[in-house]
């Protein structure tokens, strides 16, 4: 499977905006540009959803925990297309997001929106991947490390700001369940040669549905040999873990 970075894919999505360049090593610079206001559509085009971005002031504060805070954060609303081409709204809700998500998708009928990666850090601290439900409220926020092993996420190609785990994602049809095409480690090989392990995340609750035994087993192998490669042993536990 030809890869791409997850930051290249979210970007496309969102019109284009910033630049992130993910390298092997993790001192590799990069740079992200202020956040637009962004609309994302479900598969079918029936719902949108529009990300308006935290305002200046807030755009550099750790958390959205105080009522100032919160007043500030990014804001999503989500709407349904009506018969005559219009659109009306079936929630607003503040994201928990410092500054605003990377990239979102929308199920089909609505029920669900997910977003992914904190604007200005891909696959850095809280947030990482948010369950939305039918009203707008918080399913669940996960942090990379409760969906890959520490030892796995030290194995992928970072930037200074981020981390790049994340090839494309896709809602499963017909089930309440969002599949991700995680990155397998490459070391110094390049981007193009990448492969993905695909992962699901449960969106009544947000558990983590583990690869296949055979290729969790390769992906933690892979991780290992780029572990060695840069002179330290590792071994990978079990995902979600």
């Amino acid at each position: 499977m030809k890869s791409l970075w997850i930051a290249f894919l979210a970007f496309a999505a969102f019109g284009g905006g910033a630049f992130v360049a993910l390298a092997p090593e993790s001192a590799c610079a990069d740079t992200w540009i202020p956040p637009e206001t962004r609309v994302i559509l479900s598969p079918n085009g029936q719902y949108r959803l529009t990300v308006e971005p935290a305002p200046p002031d807030n755009r550099f504060q750790n958390s959205v925990e105080n009522e100032l805070a919160k007043k500030l954060s990014p804001t999503g609303l989500l709407e349904r297309k009506l018969a005559d081409g219009g659109w009306e709204e079936v929630w607003t809700a503040a994201l928990v997001n410092p500054i605003a998500p990377v990239t979102a998708a929308i199920s089909d009928d609505g029920r669900y929106v997910v977003t992914f990666d904190n604007w200005g850090g891909v696959g850095r601290g809280d947030h990482v991947v948010v369950i939305y439900g039918a009203r707008g409220e918080t399913v669940r926020s996960l942090r990379l490390n409760e969906i890959l092993p520490d030892e796995y996420i030290a194995a992928l190609s970072h930037s200074v700001s981020s981390t790049g785990w994340l090839d494309n994602y896709s809602m499963a049809s017909g089930e309440n369940r969002i599949e991700l095409d995680v990155l397998v480690p490459n070391g110094e090989r390049p981007i193009q040669a990448a492969e993905t392990v695909r992962f699901g995340i449960d969106l009544k609750d947000g558990s983590v549905v583990p690869p296949p035994a055979k290729e969790w087993g390769d992906a933690q192998y892979a991780a290992e040999r780029v572990m060695e490669e840069r002179g330290g042993v590792i071994y990978v536990g079990q995902p979600g873990t």
